[in-house]
């Protein structure tokens, strides 16, 4: 089964303070031991490491540990969905026939790459966002 992830089921898993850890580390096992493929947009991994780094956590996650965090858990096991000139054509098309704006639009971005990949779940703490984003997806999506 091909499932794709958001952003934020990867940091919830990766910090153990997050309260939805215990529901989304789980779902990062799985792909480790090969039981699903998991699937991300390029966009997550710079998006991962911008929100580790700035997590008002004590200790803080350095910025090498963040680099070490998605190479070693994301990197190595999932596969990266990228964009191309088309892809980001189509979705400005679809974003501004959907009349959505702001950080939306990122949401549109991700649901962009789990289309592309045909990605049979996908996952997110988000779900009401992405639900706006891309009704047509509504029967593919849930929490983890």
């Amino acid at each position: 089964m091909k499932v794709f992830f958001d952003t934020s089921v990867l940091i919830a898993a990766f910090v153990n303070a997050h309260p939805r850890h215990s529901q989304c580390f789980p779902w990062i096992l799985r792909v480790k031991r090969k039981e699903i493929t998991g699937i991300i947009s390029a966009h997550s991994l710079l998006e991962s490491y911008s929100v580790l780094t700035s997590l008002p956590l004590s200790p803080r996650i350095s910025s090498k540990l963040a680099l070490s965090i998605i190479k070693e858990n994301i990197i190595s096991v999932f596969k990266i969905i990228n964009y191309t000139e088309n892809d980001y054509q189509k979705l400005l098309g679809d974003l501004a026939a959907n009349e959505l704006s702001g950080g939306s639009s990122y949401d549109g971005l991700l649901l962009h790459a789990a289309k592309k990949c045909n990605a049979d779940k996908i996952i997110t703490l988000n779900l009401n966002d992405f639900i706006r984003a891309a009704p047509e997806l509504i029967k593919k999506m849930s929490l983890p």
